[in-house]
């Protein structure tokens, strides 16, 4: 019997004899066909955060409220026994209150783009949730983003995901966390704090 997840030729020798003596050795060449095994998630974390989700590992990422985080391959933590590419990843549409999902004509621009939740289903299972599949190029060529609305800060968008090999999809999902953060402020309102700080020091003391 072959190791597990072994295929390609291989060559099996052996003697035969005829019990008087006499033997001949023989070789046989064997080919095992692959079998197609669904690909698996690693994240860098254990998921012991996020009881809600069946993932078993998440990663996380920020983002500033009114701003948008692409996504690239590495983010889905996708390997296959067989190194079969991804295909596609099927993600949950996040909670309406923090962002969404969007996919645009083109890389790393956000002009155009459509909102994925009109593109979404509903899963089967007993709790059925919205999700989407995002194809490989929409992710690789930069057009696949996550908007976060700009009065969504403090709050998560937690996206329960699936990869597919084109063929079967993971068993266990993965979990992307992104983080809405406030929005970087801008060089003026740098300034300004500054100064309101050097001058409210220096009327109540630096000690104080």
């Amino acid at each position: 019997a072959p190791n597990k997840d072994f295929y390609g030729a291989t060559q099996i020798d052996y003697t035969i004899t005829d019990g008087k003596g006499n033997e001949i050795d023989v070789a046989k060449f064997v080919t095992v066909n692959p079998i197609n095994d669904a690909p698996v998630i690693t994240l860098s974390k254990a998921n012991t955060e996020y009881p809600n989700s069946t993932a078993a590992t998440f990663a996380e990422a920020n983002v500033a409220a009114g701003f948008e985080r692409f996504f690239s391959l590495s983010d889905f933590g996708y390997s296959d026994t067989e190194a079969t590419p991804i295909n596609s990843v099927i993600i949950h549409i996040p909670d309406p209150n923090v962002g969404s999902l969007m996919v645009a004509p083109t890389g790393f621009e956000v002009d155009g783009a459509i909102d994925l939740t009109a593109r979404s289903t509903l899963s089967t299972g007993a709790n059925p949730v919205r999700q989407v599949s995002v194809t490989r190029e929409e992710i690789e060529s930069g057009k696949f983003f996550f908007a976060a609305f700009p009065d969504a800060v403090g709050r998560n968008a937690e996206l329960e995901f699936k990869v597919s090999d084109g063929d079967l999809d993971s068993t266990t999902p993965g979990l992307f966390v992104i983080s809405v953060q406030g929005a970087p402020k801008s060089l003026d309102e740098s300034i300004k704090d500054a100064q309101f700080t050097r001058s409210f020091e220096a009327e109540i003391g630096e000690g104080r």
